[in-house]
């Protein structure tokens, strides 16, 4: 008796602890503003790469099967109960920023440093207010890259941090928490090109209105309405041969949009975590896999009203050989102060579109005096060769230089050009100047030496001397008396 008694209160108790987890579970799952408590506590969060977010399924063990039970039937699994077992309720409090990077394709997959961000898109969720906005940043945007003195394309940021290998994720995070003026970066999400392809696939394609025709590798999207599978929705997003990346941007928040719509509608959103698990490969993301639950939790409660889609402003610029996408500081600053609420973000003037601009217009000023410059060298140059048959063909590598850099060069490099063509200008002149042929005759300063049959003019204001070299004294005239 007393054993059946232990053993019923083992049981008892091993239930009571299973149903008193489950209950804990669904609390932490079931509001994701606690998922990511952790990060908002803090003060500062710097985003750092999380190993083995999905564990390993569990096996069977050959032989250790029970036996199969009489059929009986079995109540209807309710998915979004499946969920909220699954999601971490202390994802977050108030707004959490999620950082998505879209990597450029490589026949080396596993060098992931060698890849550049093409899409760049900051998902910033107020739970509180149930708001989504979605902020992408232009790949080409002129940015000052982070723990550098360069200015360069923000989708450098990953590759100079040395990708997913090095420093990559906190380069590109803390480069774009630089742009927004301070905003905090708390995880990210990185995938290649593949997922894309794969994700719509799993979810059977969607319907989507093509508003441009896609040409992509021999593949040809026309306009309409129309089913896309994986493939025909990779191309959609990525083409930009025809447009612009501005608009290439726009057709990937479109599609976003349309994606998560049919997730909804379908009732698929409560899948997002398997669908994740079956491209987890091909994803390096510093969310656990209780915060992509909770997010698929939150994604089933809200609207697509609830969702707004943002382009950081700016203008196209050529500048430094290259095609940027310079940022209007002013429309950021106003971006930064209606999303997150911040008075006075810390906002880079220097890159600014008026600030970038004017050094446009020193520079073609710069130019254009440096240009005046070199042209009178070319001209010193051919005087010389004119002059000294053996010097021709020395000044070639320099006026061919000069001459490139004049159609596709900057102000710095002509100018160290122009230094160094004058200083071999300089030197041949002076060489010359220090073995100047003597003139026939002698000085050609002094008085030129008449012939030996040649008397020498006398000097000005004098009388010439009379023959023989005596002056005769002039007679006096005489009278008529003869005195």
């Amino acid at each position: 008796m007393k054993k059946r008694t232990v053993i019923l209160v083992s049981v008892l108790t091993v239930l009571a602890l299973c149903l008193v987890a489950a209950v804990v579970f669904y609390i932490r799952i079931n509001d994701p503003r606690n998922v990511f408590s952790d990060v908002l506590n803090e003060a500062e969060h710097t985003p750092q790469i999380t190993e083995d977010l999905i564990p390993e399924p569990s096996e069977a063990t050959p032989g250790s099967e029970s036996p199969s039970p009489s059929p009986s039937p079995s109540p209807t699994v309710d998915p979004a109960a499946v969920l909220e077992e699954q999601a971490d309720a202390d994802f977050a409090k108030n707004r959490v920023n999620i950082l998505i990077l879209g990597l450029d394709e490589s026949a080396e997959r596993a060098n992931w440093g060698s890849f550049r961000t093409d899409t760049m898109l900051l998902l910033t969720i107020d739970f509180d207010n149930n708001d989504v906005d979605l902020i992408s940043l232009p790949r080409d945007s002129y940015v000052r890259i982070y723990n550098t003195a360069k200015y360069a394309k923000i989708n450098s940021a990953f590759t100079t941090g040395g990708g997913a290998k090095k420093n990559g994720y906190k380069y590109a995070a803390e480069t774009v928490s630089y742009v927004l003026g301070g905003v905090k970066i708390h995880y990210y999400v990185a995938f290649d090109m593949q997922v894309v392809k794969d994700v719509a696939n799993a979810m059977g394609g969607v319907d989507y209105d093509v508003d441009v025709e896609i040409n992509m590798n021999g593949r040809t999207i026309s306009p309409g309405f129309q089913h896309l599978d994986g493939q025909a929705v990779l191309d959609y997003c990525r083409q930009r041969k025809g447009s612009s990346d501005i608009a290439r941007i726009d057709r990937q928040q479109r599609m976003l949009i349309a994606l998560f719509s049919q997730l909804k509608s379908t009732s698929q959103i409560f899948n997002i975590p398997s669908i994740y698990q079956a491209v987890a490969s091909n994803i390096d993301t510093s969310l656990s896999f209780e915060q992509i639950c909770s997010l698929a939790l939150f994604a089933a409660r809200i609207d697509t009203g609830n969702i707004e889609r943002h382009t950081l402003p700016g203008k196209g610029l050529y500048y430094e050989h290259s095609s940027f996408w310079v940022l209007n500081m002013g429309g950021v600053k106003s971006l930064v102060q209606e999303i997150f609420g911040i008075r006075n973000p810390a906002i880079d003037w220097e890159i600014d579109i008026s600030a970038l601009a004017a050094r446009i217009e020193e520079e073609q000023r710069q130019m254009a005096d440096l240009a005046g410059r070199a042209q009178e060298l070319i001209g010193r140059a051919h005087a010389l060769e004119n002059g000294h048959p053996e010097l021709i063909g020395i000044f070639d590598s320099g006026v061919n230089a000069l001459e490139e850099l004049l159609s596709d060069g900057s102000a710095q490099e002509l100018s160290e050009a122009i230094a160094q063509f004058e200083a071999l200008i300089d030197e041949k002149e002076q060489g010359f100047d220090a073995v100047e042929p003597s003139v026939p005759g002698g000085d050609p300063d002094a008085e030129e030496t008449p012939p030996p049959d040649e008397e020498p003019s006398p000097p000005d204001g004098e009388d010439e001397m009379p023959e023989g070299g005596i002056e005769e004294e002039p007679i006096p005239e005489q009278g008529a008396d003869g005195q």
